[in-house]
């Protein structure tokens, strides 16, 4: 071909890389071997570059989280980075027994037209890790009594509490007593905001959060809401839907997820402490926990679904969803 010169040849792969000369139309070059009846397949010689880690300055996942105030009980993020020393960074576990965070925040940190909705029991949005990344409706003026975008749902703006058919989402969830708030957890994991020196950090920090609330304040909530959120997930601009919730087989909420699935949305469930919700919808990626040593918790249910499951999260989803969706 006129204008191109031999690169190298590798004949055990039939593989041949040429390199323009000076002025030659990269485009028009391609258009050319791509006509040709004797090449397979012509494009660029990709750059490739070494892996690198990136590391946020959130104390969370620095230094850990004293939750109860005890001094002694201290939480770390150590899913997304361990080091399996059994403080700081680690479980005490097999070292690297993660999702590998640090190295995929090299490459991408979410992006802000990947919205996640998550269908739980709400979400604190005043909260300093997830007041900046609650999705908003742009379509909505909040406050004025009217549907403005004419989607069914009056004043939706920050999302929609479908369990108690109002437009506040407020995660209200608490358990003997004590604020649990499972669906600011959650949310949280998902996509918190990070490199803020700030809380937590998130998995996908740069994607906004859709805050669909379908459980009431003890953890419980309908078919047919959570239905009618997955609908609405989808047809308000949602790409990933997080359900971590468990159950037994819904045919309205089995519907509702082919619906989201037709209109190009990823479905993440748990695979359920109780019940099975997750193991056995069709077109949903099943979650569930593991430990320090990548050992499955022995609670989550259909552990032999989990295999398959767990390579098909760290392809698809750069495997955060192996400890969001723990429910």
């Amino acid at each position: 071909m006129a204008r191109t010169e031999l690169r190298r040849s590798i004949p055990a792969l039939g593989v041949q890389t040429v390199r323009l000369r000076k002025g030659g139309d990269l485009q028009k070059a391609l258009e050319r071997y791509r006509s040709s009846p004797a090449v397979e397949y012509a494009g660029p010689n990709h750059v490739l570059r070494i892996a690198t880690q990136r590391w946020p300055n959130d104390p969370i996942l620095l230094y850990g989280w004293d939750y109860l105030d005890l001094g002694f009980i201290i939480l770390y993020q150590w899913g997304l980075y361990n080091d399996g020393s059994g403080s700081g960074f680690g479980t005490g576990g097999l070292p690297r027994a993660d999702i590998k965070a640090p190295e995929a925040w090299a490459v991408e940190t979410g992006s802000p037209d990947v919205v996640i909705a998550v269908l739980d029991t709400g979400i604190d949005y005043t909260h300093p890790d997830l007041s900046a990344k609650v999705w908003r409706n742009t379509g909505e003026i909040p406050g004025n009594g009217i549907d403005d975008d004419s989607n069914g749902f009056v004043d939706d703006w920050r999302g929609w509490d479908f369990a108690n058919n109002d437009n506040d989402p407020w995660d209200d969830h608490s358990q003997d007593g004590m604020d649990v708030q499972h669906g600011t957890f959650v949310s949280a994991i998902a996509a918190a905001g990070t490199d803020d020196g700030v809380g937590m950090a998130g998995v996908s920090w740069g994607s906004p959060v859709m805050a669909l609330k379908v459980m009431d304040s003890n953890g419980y909530g309908l078919e047919d809401d959570a239905a009618a959120a997955v609908v609405y997930a989808a047809d308000n601009g949602a790409k990933i839907i997080n359900m971590s919730l468990t159950g037994e087989d819904a045919p309205a909420l089995r519907a509702a997820i082919q619906y989201a699935w037709s209109k190009g949305c990823l479905i993440v469930a748990a695979s359920g402490n109780s019940g099975h919700l997750g193991g056995y919808l069709s077109g949903v990626i099943s979650g569930g926990a593991l430990r320090g040593r990548h050992q499955r918790v022995r609670p989550a249910m259909h552990r032999r679904r989990l295999g398959t499951g767990r390579f098909q999260l760290r392809q698809l989803l750069g495997r955060e969803w192996l400890q969001a969706t723990t429910s």
